[in-house]
């Protein structure tokens, strides 16, 4: 069984990019995978000290609330990282995690978990789907310099009213991508 380790970034439990990455969850739970969710905003994950000491050692100096989480990834077929746009940026959850996984970059910038693949999802109000690109195409490269394969990058735009639900549309590429994500 594929095991498939979900990160959702937003402050919102049951906001929009939660709602999104349900559906991903969905379909990789359809194909037989193995979900664990973690919920960053309740997580006593401090942020990167930037001390290099994961160069030199493996993990990380710091003993907090991510620590079992290097474990969990090295163990994980797959990864689901959501966030939504806040201030014109991923949040600051987001972040941290993408800052903690610093220790999975070797030195010599190749990957200590070579192979894995994940799918991406972002939410933001603004009705232009061009507005944040360049925030959305830096978390995925970033995702990507681990040697990790993007099955697919979501983006849920114009999200600025929280009482609609979301589009057909999204909740179907969703589903799919959750498929391929933890497809045999």
């Amino acid at each position: 069984m594929k095991t498939v380790i979900a990160f959702l970034g937003s402050p919102r439990k049951k906001g929009m990019t939660a709602k999104v990455m349900e559906q991903v969850i969905a379909g990789a739970k359809d194909e037989g995978a193995e979900i664990i969710s973690y919920y960053l905003h309740d997580d006593s994950i401090h942020g990167c000290l930037g001390c290099r000491w994961c160069k030199t050692h493996e993990g990380c100096v710091q003993k907090d609330g991510f620590e079992h989480l290097y474990e969990q990834i090295k163990e994980a077929d797959g990864i689901i990282v959501g966030s939504p746009i806040y201030f014109m940026n991923i949040t600051s959850q987001t972040k941290k995690l993408i800052d903690r996984l610093y220790p999975i970059r070797r030195a010599d910038g190749g990957s200590n978990l070579p192979g894995k693949k994940f799918v991406s999802v972002y939410t933001q109000g603004n009705p232009d789907k061009e507005m944040f690109k360049s925030i959305i195409d830096t978390g995925d490269r970033v995702l990507k310099s681990f040697q990790w394969e993007m099955i697919e990058s979501i983006l849920y735009y114009g999200t600025g009213n929280p009482s609609e639900s979301v589009t057909a549309e999204v909740m179907r590429r969703a589903y799919e991508a959750g498929q391929r994500l933890a497809g045999r």
